[in-house]
């Protein structure tokens, strides 16, 4: 339907520009790292500026993986056109710094029609990085040079209440060979518990960065076989009266150095690579292991829906049900809110960054009020400001700015389900007008920022006893009469 519009006639009425679709698409989806916008300019459709928009693989920063639109998989009838068919309009609406008259910026020099395009970019060459559609649009961690790396966890002993987990662990590549662990560029193991809800456990005093749950390298510790299966043994032990089920996880890395075809000559490039993250649990004492629950699915099935590939931390992290060890509900940028490079966020609070919290808000996005951006310092001091977030799905009236389509990340309907749930830990939000705020109230208010839905939550929420609890599911449960399913239905 789209294309009967936008055709080679169609232009912008605004600003003159294209709107073929193959050549708004791509510029489009270029946004922020087309040449153009990179140099200082801005990329406006038809009025509108789309300098901002990041293609969300990779995550946000690699738009070469052609076929998370162009797919191999789903029978669409001219699927390899653009392997076969390369065209000036294509791909200079994502290489707009080409220019086909004069051969600027082009290694094939003029081109005055696309006749010739295909002598050079052919579909596939020998080898990644090439020349070819295929080579060059090869994202480094989808190289087909790399030797992989897989790292499983196979048993947690001694777990028990006051002793060390001990953990055995194998790394291997991609066919099976171990790999030494003086190959990679780290290894870690993180510890948390318990899974009934995570972020209130004390590791010791020397973790008090690290709230809820604790980080050791053991890269040099660890003790391996020749056929890659390692044991590695806590220096932290599981606190002594601990009960229930506890989670153990790894995160690592490796680089490699690849061949690259750049500009006619062959370099050298390192490309490094993150494992996923494979999680195991044990229990402290003695009782029935339950795992932590699910709310999203666990790896990164449903974020790589969008994502394609994401891997965050430096590659390190990419499975959901590690993410939450580090995301719990008594966690937030304290520990490098001091080292802030810019001067403003230094004298602002902590940022509470709980699941729960931290993925609401980060794809509530553009919807956010304007004095209450979203803003976390991560590593190093770094400024993350995720206020020009858009959330990729639209609603019926392709609205793009929707964010009701739960059941994109939830699983089971636990964003209606979930609310019968008890026992959960508070969580710690400093520059919410609520701190604490209990757990529901946590994940509602990640998108609902007014301060008339804080006092609602909080008009909500009673301490009986000990124990605050929130009234939630008497409205908003499934037999509710403001049931979530049903306030969030697009159609």
């Amino acid at each position: 339907m789209c294309v009967l519009c936008h055709t080679t006639q169609n232009a912008s009425t605004k600003d003159g520009g294209s709107l073929e679709f193959k050549f708004m698409i791509h510029e489009l989806h270029m946004g922020k790292a087309l040449p153009s916008v990179v140099a200082g300019g801005k990329l406006s459709i038809n009025g509108t500026d789309f300098s901002n928009v990041v293609f969300p693989a990779d995550p946000g920063t690699d738009p070469r993986r052609c076929e998370t639109c162009h797919s191999q998989t789903v029978g669409a009838t001219q699927a390899t056109a653009y392997l076969t068919e390369p065209s000036r309009v294509a791909c200079g609406a994502c290489h707009n710094d080409a220019n086909f008259a004069t051969g600027a910026n082009h290694p094939g020099g003029i081109q005055n029609d696309d006749t010739q395009c295909a002598n050079c970019h052919v579909p596939q060459g020998e080898m990644d990085f090439d020349a070819s559609i295929k080579g060059a649009h090869v994202a480094p961690t989808a190289s087909s040079l790399l030797a992989g790396l897989s790292v499983k966890i196979t048993n947690v002993q001694k777990g028990t209440a006051g002793t060390a987990p001990v953990v055995t662990f194998t790394v291997l590549d991609s066919k099976g060979n171990p790999v030494p662990l003086s190959a990679l560029s780290s290894l870690s193991l993180t510890m948390a518990g318990p899974t009934s809800d995570y972020g209130y456990t004390s590791f010791g005093s020397d973790t008090t960065a690290t709230p809820g749950y604790v980080t050791e390298s053991a890269t040099k510790t660890a003790v391996c076989a020749a056929n890659g299966t390692c044991t590695y043994t806590f220096t932290h032990v599981v606190p002594a009266g601990a009960t229930g089920t506890y989670a153990v996880g790894i995160e690592s890395e490796r680089s490699q150095t690849v061949p690259e075809l750049k500009s006619g000559a062959t370099v050298q490039t390192a490309i490094t690579v993150g494992t996923p993250n494979p999680v195991a649990y044990f229990s402290v004492d003695g009782s029935t292991v339950t795992p932590r629950r699910q709310v999203v699915p666990f790896g990164s099935t449903a974020c790589n829906a969008c994502h394609v590939n994401l891997q965050l931390h430096g590659g390190l992290r990419n499975n959901t049900e590690y993410c939450v060890f580090c995301h719990n509900p008594s966690n937030n940028d304290a520990s490098t809110r001091a080292t802030a490079v810019v001067a403003a966020d230094k004298v602002l609070p902590p940022q509470g960054i709980h699941f729960n919290l931290l993925i609401h808000r980060i794809h509530y996005g553009i919807n956010q009020p304007a004095n209450r951006p979203f803003i976390v310092v991560g590593h190093s001091g770094s400024h993350n400001d995720f206020s020009g977030v858009l959330f990729p799905a639209m609603d019926p009236t392709g609205n793009a700015a929707d964010t009701r389509n739960c059941a994109m990340c939830h699983i089971n309907s636990t964003e209606q389900n979930n609310l019968a749930l008890t026992g959960l830990n508070p969580v710690i939000d400093p520059q919410g007008p609520i701190n604490p705020i209990q757990h529901f109230s946590s994940a509602c208010t990640g998108c609902h920022m007014d301060l008339p839905a804080a006092a609602h939550t909080l008009s909500n929420t009673e301490t009986l006893g000990t124990t605050a609890v929130e009234a939630c599911n008497v409205c908003h449960g499934s037999a509710g009469a403001f049931a979530v399913d049903q306030m969030h239905a697009q159609y």
